[in-house]
Formats: structure tokens, C-alpha cells, sequence
């Protein structure tokens, strides 16, 4: 026998399909709605990881500039020091290069040579003077060129002064306070040991111009007293003329 089912089972199937959309539907956005959720959480996690990170480094980056701080106050104080050390080594050092000068100076300047005046600038040096006869001059260039502690005499200045009714030659001279040292002595080449006599001879010819032909065995007046530690100085008194007369200085 033939069955008709006259209910309406399109209807019914649509309605079940609907029923099924509806229910993936809300499956679907509720799992939408979890994903975001999740997301959402874990991009707050790792936002507050990377703030507690960059927490953590600001800290560090204040502590290393708090530690190169002190490190630059650190160096500025060993500078200090160091400047205070060099400056005291360099006393030390330095503390009898003047008895050493003077010493040298009084051994090596020659008879007949009274010095007015002596002043140091650093290594350089400037004597002046009066002398019994420009040769003398050139016996005190040779005898600064042969010291070891002292280099390079310079004649800067030579003219006739009248001290006391004679004609005598004033000098200003310069060199230099160094340790030449053995080696340097020891390398002078006889050839220039000659050319240095030399010319310290043109040089006294033409202070011997300079003075008025000076005889060599005049005699100067003896100088004025000094206090004791203090360089010979010129007589005090001229006739026909003036000298200066400077008292021993360091500078």
C-alpha cells in the first residue's frame, strides 16, 4: 500500500537548518569572542612584561650613569693628584739646580770678570757684567761651552763703559742650564772643538774693537762690598760715565 506524507517536511527541514546556522553562528562569535579575550590577554602579559623590562634597564642605565658620575670625579681628583705629584717630583728635582748654577758660575767664570747680574727663565740664562778686557769674555764663552751643566753661550751685547777713568767692556751674555751629559762631551769632533775656538777669537777681536783695544793686563777697580751670597757686583761709583748695577737674581 502507498504511503503519502502530506506534511510539510520542506518547511521543516529549513527549519532545522536555520536551528543549525543559528547554533554555529553563536559558536562561531563565541569563539571569536574567546580568541579576542585571550589575544587581549596576552598582548596586556607581555605589555607589562616589557614595562617591567624597561623598569628594570632604566634602573641600570641610572645606576651607570650614577657609576661613570663617579668615575669622572674619580679621574678629575687622580689628575689633581697626579698634577700635585708631578709638581713636587718636579721641585725635587729641580731644587739644586740653582746651588748647582751658582756653584758652576763661580768655578768657571774666569779672572778679571765681575758680574752685575744673573737671571734665569727656565733653562735659559742671562749674565751681565764687566770685564778686565773683551779676552776674558771669550775665556768665560769657552769655559760655559766646556761645562756639562751648562750649553750654547750667546754674546748678545758688547760696549766701552767708563768706570773710574778706564774704558771697560760691558757684556750681556746668554746660555743655556743643561745636563749635556758625558756622551755629548765625549762626541765633540776635534774639527769643531777648532771652529768653536775660532770663532770665540772673532769674537773677542771684535769685542777688543768694541772696548777701545783694552790691554789685556789693566786692571778694574775692585767691586763694590756685597752681602755674603750675593754675586760680585760692579764698582758703584764712575767717572766720565755710569754703569748699571744689578743685584743677582733668579727668575
Amino acid at each position: 500500500m502507498i504511503r503519502i506524507n502530506l506534511l510539510p517536511y520542506k518547511e521543516e527541514l529549513r527549519k532545522a537548518k536555520r536551528q543549525q546556522f543559528g547554533i554555529l553562528a553563536v559558536a562561531f562569535a563565541a569563539a571569536a569572542a574567546f580568541a579576542v579575550f585571550v589575544a587581549y590577554a596576552l598582548y596586556g602579559v607581555a605589555i607589562d612584561s616589557q614595562d617591567s623590562r624597561n623598569q628594570r634597564l632604566q634602573a641600570g642605565i641610572d645606576s651607570t650613569k650614577r657609576q661613570l658620575q663617579e668615575i669622572e670625579e674619580i679621574k678629575a681628583k687622580s689628575a689633581a693628584l697626579l698634577g700635585r705629584k708631578n709638581a713636587i717630583e718636579s721641585l725635587q728635582k729641580d731644587r739644586n739646580n740653582t746651588v748647582r748654577l751658582l756653584s758652576e758660575m763661580v768655578q768657571q767664570t774666569p779672572e778679571g770678570i765681575y758680574l752685575t747680574s744673573l737671571q734665569q727663565t727656565g733653562a735659559n740664562v742671562e749674565i751681565k757684567g764687566f770685564a778686565q778686557s773683551s779676552s776674558r769674555v771669550s775665556i768665560l764663552m769657552r769655559n760655559i761651552e766646556a761645562s756639562r751643566w751648562m750649553n750654547a753661550p750667546m754674546l748678545k751685547e758688547v760696549k766701552a763703559v767708563v768706570v773710574r777713568g778706564r774704558r771697560v767692556p760691558e757684556f750681556i751674555m746668554t746660555f743655556q742650564a743643561v745636563d749635556k751629559g758625558e756622551a755629548t762631551e765625549e762626541g765633540r769632533s776635534p774639527a769643531a772643538a777648532e771652529d768653536e775656538g775660532a770663532a770665540l777669537d772673532d769674537v773677542a777681536t771684535d769685542a777688543n774693537a768694541a772696548a777701545g783695544g783694552a790691554p789685556e793686563s789693566a786692571s778694574l777697580p775692585p767691586p763694590a762690598p756685597t752681602s755674603e751670597g750675593e754675586a760680585a757686583t760692579a764698582p758703584a761709583t764712575t767717572t766720565g760715565g755710569s754703569a748699571p748695577v744689578e743685584t743677582a737674581k733668579e727668575g
